[in-house]
């Protein structure tokens, strides 16, 4: 993934680190709810 956008935007702008988390809890709506992810 940081490859990929290393190649569409500058290096400086591109994640160094990526994280995949399978279990995000979601609204109704469908949005992430972020109060209980930064919780982790």
């Amino acid at each position: 993934m940081a490859a990929f956008t290393k190649e569409r935007i500058s290096s400086v702008k591109a994640p160094k680190e990526v994280s995949v988390w399978p279990g995000l809890k979601r609204s109704e709506v469908g949005k992430v709810l972020k109060r209980t992810s930064s919780r982790r």
